[in-house]
């Protein structure tokens, strides 16, 4: 690639080498690289010129790998594709780093239901949440024989922000998601029967009209202040909440063992309560996230997938 200093990246566990541009820098001279094979084996090098009569110098970095790459198949059950909708590819590029959680915002104008941080100006018919995951999730089950993953043990999480009144989406998104109702857990007469894709509400939560139902394929995002409300799992089988409301931890060196405390026991609570526990809004630092995954937290959210697939490969 055409960079200025040579660098080893990593991207869904594959080693990218970085060669540094042959046009000269600033003091005149340029830079190649050397590759060799040899038996099982890539070596890469960098080399730059010292003048113009042909002299280089050997800089790092280097690479030394073995072939073909073995990459780890596993899926990551507590990766959540934080905002999934503004990458390049929603939704298929958290299922290429087998991430299984994702999250779409959701606006509803004119009786449609449309993906967007932000109410959008223009209204897109290929930004919508039919065409961006419902069709492409079922698609993919059916393929699969069922499952998002074949292998996968439990269901894929498919969690809703909702950007406007969640009870007035509510009955929107229920007709959208009637034709797939096969592939979504549900509770039925109050019983859970698990499925493909577990579908649950987040932002502006429909708390009218869907808690009493009896039998329903959507659930409801938790907050902090539900824990201890007796609220069954089968209603809110996840709690979210905004890390930096409770704690001013920014996420170097060690947190402070009074908030150590209180964040083991916000966590402790909701495992109690048979639910899933994800922080929003946390410290986006390296040091955070390989913190929290050593305390156990069952969904850590990413901006970068590849940032977060490359801790959790090292953090097996």
């Amino acid at each position: 690639g055409h960079t200025h200093e040579p660098s080893v990246q990593t991207y869904r566990g594959y080693p990218i080498y970085q060669v540094n541009n042959a046009w000269p820098d600033e003091d005149g001279n340029g830079s190649f690289a050397v590759l060799r094979l040899k038996g099982d084996t890539v070596g890469i090098t960098s080399c730059r010129w010292t003048d113009s009569l042909g002299h280089y110098e050997i800089v790092p970095p280097f690479l030394k790998s073995p072939l073909p790459r073995k990459i780890s198949k596993e899926i990551h059950y507590n990766a959540f594709s934080h905002n999934d909708y503004w990458r390049q590819n929603p939704l298929k590029d958290a299922l290429s780093f087998r991430f299984n959680c994702v999250e779409a915002d959701l606006y509803l104008i004119n009786g449609e239901l449309y993906v967007s941080h932000d109410r959008p100006d223009t209204l897109d018919s290929k930004r919508t949440f039919k065409e961006l995951y419902l069709k492409p999730l079922a698609d993919r089950i059916r393929k699969n024989g069922g499952k998002v993953y074949p292998g996968s043990d439990r269901p894929f999480l498919l969690m809703v922000d909702c950007k406007t009144n969640g009870d007035a989406m509510y009955p929107v998104l229920k007709a959208q998601l009637e034709p797939y109702k096969d592939l979504f857990c549900s509770v039925e007469e109050g019983t859970f029967k698990e499925r493909s894709v577990l579908f649950f509400l987040s932002g502006e939560r429909p708390l009218t009209s869907l808690p009493p139902e009896t039998t329903r394929i959507t659930f409801l995002d938790g907050k902090i202040a539900d824990l201890g409300k007796n609220i069954p799992y089968t209603l809110m089988p996840v709690v979210s909440d905004n890390f930096s409301a409770f704690f001013t931890w920014k996420g170097e060196g060690q947190m402070p063992a009074d908030q150590l405390k209180r964040m083991r026991e916000i966590m402790a609570q909701a495992r109690k309560e048979g639910k899933l526990f994800r922080w929003w809004g946390a410290p986006d630092t390296e040091n955070y996230k390989q913190f929290i995954l050593k305390e156990g937290i069952d969904l850590i959210g990413a901006d970068d997938l590849n940032s977060l697939f490359t801790i959790l490969n090292e953090s097996r």
